[in-house]
């Protein structure tokens, strides 16, 4: 994806319905298409880009080389010895994404992957030698699971099929931070909570101690709307994300999701007192001790007419 229409060639008008959307909640329109060479084509063009993108899948031939310098990025046959793509830098970033198969042979890597899962794996998953889970995310893939006889076998069968790399023990994974213990592991989202509170402006406010005001009921219809309700939206839908480990904020970002058609100013107050608090607690997360049970425990406290728009 680029904004650079003129580093494009065969560039055409994009009439489709697709959008570009991102983790936070947001949607970017795609104005046209181009190619950037014979081998990389569809290269989306979307003015409302703030940076330039690029991302190299880790399930790439082994005839693929990939070259990082200062000036940009260089992808090349090894086997053929041409270069079958690059993309200069900008600033601090790479200009392209890069596809380095056709989506055919794509699609076609990933069912041989799931073939070899199935085939390989299967039998000793379901057995009672363990369990082995893995979860996939685009080009990125975490191994975990109870018998860690089965993942190294697992990861020799990946590296030697599709020349995988072991990348060590999970640190980092779309904004889940992953700290290893001699005690147990401990997750958090520091960097995710920080960049959220950066992104409403809120660096250099104070903090509060609660996420939500005592006895306060928010209604649908209260307040003014807002003219453009798309912050609204992207803070709140980051705030969904970041239950994922903290788990005291569950409650009040439910409440002001229920407002994401029609955001007043009162709701918005509502989601930056909850950044603020935040902001007092930005490394707090979840803690799993060594040797803990594998049980969960839920609590529950209903009130059947709290809800000012519906009882």
């Amino acid at each position: 994806m680029t904004t650079h229409v003129g580093s494009l060639s065969n560039v055409r008008k994009y009439d489709g319905s697709l959008h570009i959307n991102t983790a936070d909640g947001s949607s970017m329109p795609i104005s046209a298409v181009g190619d950037l060479s014979p081998f990389v084509s569809d290269v989306f063009v979307s003015p409302d880009l703030s940076t330039n993108l690029q991302s190299v899948g880790q399930l790439v031939d082994k005839n693929c080389n990939v070259q990082f310098s200062r000036s940009g990025c260089v992808v090349q046959d090894q086997a053929l010895g041409k270069v079958t793509a690059k993309g200069p830098k900008v600033g601090c970033w790479f200009t392209w994404v890069y596809f380095l198969r056709a989506k055919s042979e794509v699609f076609g890597v990933f069912k041989k992957f799931l073939a070899l899962l199935e085939t390989q794996f299967s039998v000793r998953i379901k057995s009672d030698a363990g369990m082995v889970i893995l979860m996939v995310y685009v080009d990125d893939i975490i191994i975990t699971g109870t018998n860690t006889g089965l993942i190294t076998k697992l990861q020799q069968v990946l590296h030697a099929t599709f020349h995988m790399k072991d990348l060590g023990h999970l640190t980092y994974f779309l904004g889940l931070e992953v700290h290893h213990r001699p005690s147990g592991i401990f997750l958090n989202q520091h960097k995710y909570t920080q960049d959220l509170i950066s992104l409403d402006g809120l660096e250099d406010t104070s903090s509060v101690s609660t996420p939500m005001e005592v006895n306060v009921k928010y209604r649908k219809d209260e307040g003014t709307l807002l003219e453009d309700p798309t912050i609204y939206r992207r803070l709140v839908g980051s705030l969904i994300y970041l239950t994922t480990t903290r788990p005291d904020i569950s409650y009040v970002v439910h409440q002001v999701s229920q407002f994401m058609s029609s955001p007043r100013h009162l709701h918005l107050a509502a989601v930056r007192r909850i950044i603020r608090y935040l902001r007092g607690s930005p490394t707090r997360g979840l803690f799993f001790p060594m040797g803990s049970a594998l049980r969960l425990v839920a609590y529950s406290d209903t009130d059947w007419a709290g809800c000012p728009d519906t009882c």
